[in-house]
């Protein structure tokens, strides 16, 4: 699927989004939109190597590198992190960074693809 025209243009927001939070919060904010995306692609990529879905080639591949093993670990490592974080840092806090990552990963690929 070819991306769309001014796709780098539109989707900055993943970047910006990212940057800004992490200059606002630090390592917890860094820790929590890492979980956040890796999540949403670990899901994603699951789903779509479980059903079959997946065209051959690159997305193929990339799509079972985001559904094996290793990366599962790699998310319940972050989730690890993110459990671990210090206690005065608000619910609200790491609700809005990660809730604000999904919408950043989403609409970079409606940026691109969409």
């Amino acid at each position: 699927m070819p991306a769309r025209p001014d796709a780098a243009r539109r989707a900055e927001v993943l970047s910006r989004y990212a940057l800004d939070v992490a200059r606002e919060g630090g390592y917890p904010a860094v820790m929590t939109m890492l979980f956040a995306a890796e999540t949403l692609y670990l899901t994603w990529c699951s789903r779509a190597h479980e059903r079959g879905a997946v065209p051959d080639g690159a997305i193929s591949a990339w799509v079972a590198l985001h559904a094996d093993q290793a990366f599962r670990d790699g998310v319940r490592a972050l989730a690890a992190e993110v459990d671990a974080l210090p206690d005065d840092i608000p619910q609200e806090r790491l609700t809005r960074w990660f809730t604000g990552m999904l919408e950043a990963e989403i609409a970079f690929h409606d940026a691109v693809f969409g």
